[in-house]
């Protein structure tokens, strides 16, 4: 895994576990075990790690998706959405 990656990982976690406007990349630099200058060169703003973060899921979504293409689906399929943990949609497909 490289620094980039690492950095995305744990701002996904700290966003999970904090939210998004409770951590800082002070935070991310000690988990990570980098200076908070090595953050910022891979990301000079907050907004940019954010991206990158979402950008992680829309491809984690997209995999899943080509996985499950000429699957045939579930009747109960369970839905959990990585930003709200407590949300759980369960929806009928036909």
């Amino acid at each position: 895994m490289t620094t980039r990656e690492h950095i995305i990982n744990t701002a996904d976690a700290l966003i999970r576990d904090k939210g998004y406007n409770a951590f800082s990349f002070v935070d991310i630099a000690q988990v990570v075990g980098i200076k908070k200058p090595s953050v910022h060169h891979h990301f000079p703003r907050k907004t940019d790690l954010g991206i990158a973060v979402i950008e992680l899921h829309i491809r984690s979504l997209e995999n899943v998706k080509q996985e499950c293409r000429g699957k045939q689906q579930p009747k109960n399929w369970i839905v959990f959405s990585p930003f709200i943990p407590t949300l759980n949609i369960r929806t009928r497909f036909a």
